[in-house]
């Protein structure tokens, strides 16, 4: 199908950041840990390559973010939608659409549309604000309301503003959990006598994590005073 284009949507910044910043830091400690291997006694370095197999695995999670971050393009046409991916590539004809569902979860909610050539599915929680709402409107516009399933729901949740806030603290709830479990992991291996190192790796998860709890009531505090303004504007 031949298809000029209209929009191409990516994926939030915050995704990227995640991935350069992640793949940076693991890939760090992955280095400092072969360093620590290698400079310790025989009888205690059999517990290094538990660890850093749990820095590579982590390394390779923000890389996979990255890619997907620069590979990632959702196409909008007058007929059809397009998703590319690290791993995938569909085009769904919307004029062919045996469904449009609006789901609630995961965060920020999701589209799925179901045609003759597979389903396409779209979070709306990983695009930009504006683009998912852009998105939003053209897809409620294009297809036919028979064809659109749960979209009441869906509008309830979403078409509040002030759930604006609940979807931007999603990305910093994603990152508090991932550099917590991490520093819970390292100060579990620095009890069972893994060495000084861990402990300041648990150190440094626990501050990143306490830093961006900080920063999420600062962003939520932002929001709610840019919510109120809307409101006595409207």
């Amino acid at each position: 199908m031949n298809e000029s284009w209209k929009h191409c949507y990516r994926l939030r910044a915050s995704l990227r950041n995640l991935g350069l910043f992640g793949s940076a830091f693991t890939f760090g400690m992955t280095v400092l840990s072969v360093i620590a291997w290698n400079q310790q006694p025989a009888n205690d370095a059999v517990k290094t390559p538990f660890v850093i197999s749990i820095f590579v695995l982590f390394t390779l999670l923000y890389v996979y973010f990255l890619l997907l971050y620069l590979r990632y393009r959702l196409f909008i046409g007058d007929s059809s939608v397009r998703q590319m991916g690290v791993f995938e590539d569909k085009l769904v004809d919307l004029s062919k659409l045996h469904e449009l569902k609006w789901s609630r979860f995961p965060q920020g909610g999701s589209i799925r549309l179901r045609g003759n050539s597979g389903d396409l599915n779209i979070g709306l929680g990983n695009l930009e604000k504006e683009d998912g709402l852009q998105l939003v409107e053209y897809l409620r516009r294009s297809v036919s309301e028979s064809k659109q399933i749960g979209w009441e729901k869906f509008s309830a949740q979403f078409v509040d503003t002030s759930l604006k806030q609940k979807r931007f603290a999603g990305v910093f709830k994603l990152l508090v959990a991932i550099f917590s479990v991490q520093a819970f992991a390292f100060f579990a291996i620095w009890v069972i006598g893994g060495g000084i190192s861990f402990l300041v790796y648990s150190a440094m998860n626990a501050g990143l994590a306490l830093y961006l709890l900080r920063r999420n009531r600062r962003e939520m505090v932002r929001l709610g005073s840019d919510l109120l303004e809307g409101n006595h504007r409207t």
